[in-house]
């Protein structure tokens, strides 16, 4: 007699028979894992912080000076000149700041966030569904548009290519992955 212990078969035999016991339990696993780890990577995504002047570019910091001057005195446009190359543009509308920093390559990247609300598109559309026949959990960024390009941080212009490069969500599983034996046993205890 030949036993084959394949995921198929396992399912077929075991699971299946006593899914109305186990459904819950993994149910409620997946549930806190795909919670844990959302929380993890948001936590892990910070404001971006401005960069300081001694590191900004001598073009950099004609113009913000320039754009400054503009703004206070209440001119049209500003002007400057720098190594015999002319720059100008409108007022500004808002006080001029510096740029804001962007995450090194291996790190997590900066949020920056936008709008009216404030909010930064990536941090507030992380999410975690379960997969529709409860034996598994997605965790991720939620894609806005048809091309899903959301994420504009220099080269970088999607959710793949930023994970890439600026990982956040392979660190959030990678902290989550050794309490999981944790995380199945007190699912256990709430379905008992």
């Amino acid at each position: 007699m030949r036993i084959s212990f394949t995921w198929r078969n396992m399912k077929r035999r075991f699971i299946d028979r006593f899914s109305d016991v186990l459904g819950p339990m993994y149910t409620a696993f997946f549930m806190q894992a795909g919670g844990v780890v959302r929380k993890f990577a948001r936590n892990s995504l910070k404001k971006a912080p401005l960069v300081k002047e001694s590191d900004m570019t001598a073009v950099q910091r004609a113009i913000l000076k320039a754009k400054r001057k503009s703004f206070k005195s209440g001119e049209d446009r500003w002007n400057v000149q720098v190594d015999g190359r002319w720059y100008s543009g409108p007022r500004p509308l808002t006080k001029p700041r510096r740029p804001k920093q962007k995450s090194k390559r291996g790190r997590p990247p900066y949020i920056h966030p936008k709008g009216e609300n404030g909010k930064s598109p990536l941090k507030n559309l992380l999410y975690f569904a379960l997969g529709p026949s409860n034996d598994y959990v997605v965790i991720g960024p939620e894609a806005i548009g048809r091309n899903k390009r959301i994420v504009r941080q220099g080269d970088l212009s999607t959710i793949e290519e930023l994970e890439q490069h600026r990982p956040f969500m392979n660190p959030a599983y990678e902290y989550v992955q050794p309490r999981l034996p944790q995380y199945l046993a007190s699912a256990a205890k709430k379905v008992r």
